[in-house]
Protein backbone atom coordinates (compact mmCIF):
# COMPACT_ATOMS: atom_id res chain seq x y z
CA UNK A 1 0.00 0.00 0.00
CA UNK A 2 1.10 3.54 -0.71
CA UNK A 3 2.95 4.90 2.39
CA UNK A 4 1.05 8.20 2.23
CA UNK A 5 -2.30 6.41 2.12
CA UNK A 6 -1.23 4.16 5.01
CA UNK A 7 -0.24 7.23 7.04
CA UNK A 8 -3.60 8.89 6.33
CA UNK A 9 -5.39 5.73 7.49
CA UNK A 10 -3.30 5.66 10.68
CA UNK A 11 -4.09 9.34 11.27
CA UNK A 12 -7.81 8.62 10.87
CA UNK A 13 -7.59 5.71 13.34
CA UNK A 14 -5.72 7.99 15.76
CA UNK A 15 -8.37 10.76 15.64
CA UNK A 16 -11.19 8.21 16.05
CA UNK A 17 -9.68 7.32 19.44
CA UNK A 18 -9.25 10.88 20.76
CA UNK A 19 -11.87 12.58 22.91
CA UNK A 20 -11.17 16.32 23.09
CA UNK A 21 -12.07 18.22 26.24
CA UNK A 22 -11.31 21.82 27.19
CA UNK A 23 -7.95 20.77 28.57
CA UNK A 24 -6.72 17.26 27.84
CA UNK A 25 -7.36 15.35 24.66
CA UNK A 26 -7.97 11.94 26.18
CA UNK A 27 -6.96 8.78 24.38
CA UNK A 28 -9.95 6.41 24.46
CA UNK A 29 -8.29 3.58 22.56
CA UNK A 30 -6.17 0.83 24.04
CA UNK A 31 -4.03 1.65 27.05
CA UNK A 32 -1.22 -0.04 28.89
CA UNK A 33 1.16 0.83 31.68
CA UNK A 34 0.05 3.79 33.81
CA UNK A 35 -2.73 4.75 31.41
CA UNK A 36 -0.56 5.52 28.37
CA UNK A 37 -2.45 5.10 25.11
CA UNK A 38 -1.11 2.83 22.39
CA UNK A 39 -1.83 2.26 18.72
CA UNK A 40 -0.36 0.13 15.97
CA UNK A 41 1.71 2.03 13.42
CA UNK A 42 3.34 0.06 10.60
CA UNK A 43 3.31 -3.15 12.62
CA UNK A 44 4.74 -1.56 15.78
CA UNK A 45 3.02 -0.62 19.01
CA UNK A 46 3.52 3.15 19.51
CA UNK A 47 2.50 5.32 22.45
CA UNK A 48 -0.32 7.61 21.40
CA UNK A 49 1.23 10.77 22.87
CA UNK A 50 4.42 10.11 20.86
CA UNK A 51 2.34 9.70 17.70
CA UNK A 52 0.57 12.97 18.51
CA UNK A 53 3.93 14.72 18.88
CA UNK A 54 5.12 13.42 15.51
CA UNK A 55 1.82 14.37 13.91
CA UNK A 56 2.00 17.96 15.17
CA UNK A 57 5.74 18.71 15.42
CA UNK A 58 7.63 16.07 13.44
CA UNK A 59 10.23 13.51 14.44
CA UNK A 60 11.37 13.04 18.02
CA UNK A 61 15.15 13.52 18.29
CA UNK A 62 17.12 10.46 19.37
CA UNK A 63 17.58 10.35 23.14
CA UNK A 64 14.54 12.48 23.93
CA UNK A 65 11.19 11.49 25.35
CA UNK A 66 7.76 13.08 25.00
CA UNK A 67 6.70 14.29 28.45
CA UNK A 68 3.35 15.52 29.79
CA UNK A 69 2.83 18.92 31.41
CA UNK A 70 -0.57 17.70 32.61
CA UNK A 71 0.69 14.42 34.13
CA UNK A 72 -2.06 12.54 32.30
CA UNK A 73 -0.47 9.61 30.47
CA UNK A 74 -3.56 9.27 28.28
CA UNK A 75 -3.44 12.89 27.07
CA UNK A 76 -2.45 13.49 23.43
CA UNK A 77 -3.01 17.27 23.38
CA UNK A 78 0.12 18.68 21.71
CA UNK A 79 -0.07 21.79 23.95
CA UNK A 80 0.41 19.50 26.95
CA UNK A 81 3.45 17.73 25.52
CA UNK A 82 7.12 18.68 25.63
CA UNK A 83 10.43 17.02 24.88
CA UNK A 84 12.96 16.08 27.50
CA UNK A 85 15.53 13.51 28.50
CA UNK A 86 14.91 10.58 30.84
CA UNK A 87 16.61 12.67 33.54
CA UNK A 88 14.23 15.57 32.83
CA UNK A 89 11.32 13.13 33.17
CA UNK A 90 12.59 11.83 36.52
CA UNK A 91 13.16 15.36 37.84
CA UNK A 92 9.69 16.41 36.68
CA UNK A 93 8.12 13.42 38.45
CA UNK A 94 10.03 14.13 41.68
CA UNK A 95 9.17 17.85 41.58
CA UNK A 96 5.47 16.98 41.19
CA UNK A 97 5.68 14.35 43.96
CA UNK A 98 4.79 11.51 41.58
CA UNK A 99 7.58 9.23 42.75
CA UNK A 100 6.69 6.54 45.25
CA UNK A 101 8.97 6.62 48.27
CA UNK A 102 8.92 5.05 51.69
CA UNK A 103 5.66 3.34 52.57
CA UNK A 104 4.14 4.26 49.16
CA UNK A 105 6.89 2.40 47.28
CA UNK A 106 5.91 -0.72 45.33
CA UNK A 107 8.11 -2.94 47.49
CA UNK A 108 6.05 -1.90 50.53
CA UNK A 109 2.58 -1.83 48.99
CA UNK A 110 2.87 -5.09 47.00
CA UNK A 111 5.65 -7.26 48.48
CA UNK A 112 3.83 -10.34 47.19
CA UNK A 113 4.57 -9.20 43.62
CA UNK A 114 8.34 -9.18 44.09
CA UNK A 115 10.04 -12.33 42.84
CA UNK A 116 12.25 -13.35 45.74
CA UNK A 117 14.18 -16.54 46.27
CA UNK A 118 13.07 -19.47 44.16
CA UNK A 119 10.49 -17.29 42.38
CA UNK A 120 13.27 -15.16 40.88
CA UNK A 121 13.79 -16.24 37.29
CA UNK A 122 17.55 -16.81 37.53
CA UNK A 123 17.53 -18.58 40.91
CA UNK A 124 19.71 -21.68 41.01
CA UNK A 125 19.17 -22.38 44.68
CA UNK A 126 16.17 -23.39 46.73
CA UNK A 127 15.13 -22.21 50.18
CA UNK A 128 16.33 -25.54 51.58
CA UNK A 129 19.73 -25.01 49.90
CA UNK A 130 20.02 -21.61 51.61
CA UNK A 131 19.26 -23.07 55.04
CA UNK A 132 21.77 -25.85 54.48
CA UNK A 133 24.48 -23.46 53.23
CA UNK A 134 24.08 -21.16 56.23
CA UNK A 135 24.01 -24.06 58.66
CA UNK A 136 27.08 -25.81 57.19
CA UNK A 137 29.09 -22.60 56.94
CA UNK A 138 28.26 -21.60 60.53
CA UNK A 139 29.92 -24.80 61.80
CA UNK A 140 33.24 -23.65 60.36
CA UNK A 141 33.78 -27.07 58.76
CA UNK A 142 33.47 -25.95 55.14
CA UNK A 143 34.64 -22.93 53.17
CA UNK A 144 32.56 -20.63 51.00
CA UNK A 145 34.59 -21.80 48.00
CA UNK A 146 33.71 -25.47 48.57
CA UNK A 147 30.05 -24.61 49.09
CA UNK A 148 30.11 -22.61 45.86
CA UNK A 149 31.50 -25.58 43.92
CA UNK A 150 28.96 -27.94 45.47
CA UNK A 151 26.01 -25.72 44.50
CA UNK A 152 27.35 -24.51 41.15
CA UNK A 153 27.51 -20.81 42.06
CA UNK A 154 30.29 -18.26 42.57
CA UNK A 155 31.99 -17.87 45.95
CA UNK A 156 30.78 -14.25 46.35
CA UNK A 157 27.22 -15.58 45.99
CA UNK A 158 27.79 -17.85 49.00
CA UNK A 159 29.34 -14.93 50.89
CA UNK A 160 26.25 -12.80 50.32
CA UNK A 161 24.00 -15.67 51.40
CA UNK A 162 25.82 -16.29 54.69
CA UNK A 163 25.95 -12.54 55.44
CA UNK A 164 22.20 -12.35 54.62
CA UNK A 165 22.76 -9.77 51.90
CA UNK A 166 20.71 -12.00 49.62
CA UNK A 167 17.94 -14.43 50.51
CA UNK A 168 17.39 -12.28 53.62
CA UNK A 169 13.76 -13.39 53.80
CA UNK A 170 14.90 -16.96 54.64
CA UNK A 171 15.52 -17.53 58.34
Amino acid sequence: MNPLKRFEQTKARFWNKVEKTESCWQWIGGTKYYGYGYLWVDGKLVRAHRFSWKLHFGEIPVGLQVLHKCDNGGCVNPEHLFLGTADDNNKDAAQKNRTAKGERHFTKTRPDRIARGERAGAAKLTEQDIKTIRNEFSTGQISQGKLAKRYGVWQPTIGEIVRRKTWAHIT
